[in-house]
């Protein structure tokens, strides 16, 4: 119900950036906010890797209410984009106790209630991600790629800590768009590049750089 008692209307119009966008949100939508999954407002959040699925993810985290959304990511550029899509603090990601140190401090030794990995390098990360959880935490898998991770059962029982995979978007979409549409959540950061259709092939071949974060191909752009 709205606020005056009446029915929220659907929306009805979706920038053209969104609809561009809204798949790798809705992978990022089902992975934080299924029923079993733990983040709810005022949860601390960390995000590895700011992609475009850590950076939907950083995105939805505020949008949902989390009091503290820290993120990971070497690259310089998508580091600014996601304080621009409502990271708190951006660290540099490199890898080491050092980080995960500083990622820790930064809930003055709690840990984070919900970690999410999108990085593709779970190898690498995982051992981390134990490291920074608060006890009885959550670790969302978003990335692919990678060798396999190794994980110590007796880490995860002794923390109370439990663990989720993602990469379906089923579902997902509705409920983004949604989002999008009322302008809870902005996707026009994640796009750096644009290019027309009929330089479709240049498009890819800049994607394929990783130099940026979302490269979009419109029909009848400039």
């Amino acid at each position: 119900m709205g606020r005056s008692g009446s029915k929220a209307s659907k929306p009805t119009a979706l920038p053209e950036v969104g609809c561009g966008r809204t798949r790798r949100k809705a992978v990022a939508y089902l992975a934080l906010f299924r029923a079993d999954r733990h983040l709810a407002p005022g949860a601390d959040v960390a995000v590895f890797g700011c992609g475009p699925l850590g950076l939907a993810a950083v995105a939805l985290a505020r949008g949902a209410g989390a009091n503290l959304v820290v993120a990971t990511e070497p690259a310089a550029d998508r580091a600014a984009i996601a304080g621009r899509m409502g990271a708190d603090r951006v660290l540099s990601g490199e890898r080491g106790r050092e980080l995960a140190d500083e990622l820790r401090d930064a809930t003055d030794g709690r840990g984070f209630d919900v970690v999410v990995d999108a990085t593709g390098a779970a190898a690498e990360v995982l051992p981390e991600a134990e490291r920074i959880v608060a006890v009885g935490g959550h670790v969302v898998h978003l990335g692919v790629g990678g060798p396999a991770a190794p994980m110590h059962p007796i880490v995860t029982m002794v923390n109370g800590t439990t663990h989720s995979f993602s990469m379906g978007h089923l579902g997902g979409f509705d409920p983004v768009i949604a989002l999008q549409a009322v302008g809870r959540i902005d996707l026009t950061p994640m796009v750096t590049a644009r290019y027309p259709i009929t330089s479709g092939l240049e498009a890819l071949a800049h994607a394929a750089t990783r130099n940026s974060a979302k490269t979009l191909v419109t029909a009848g752009a400039d």
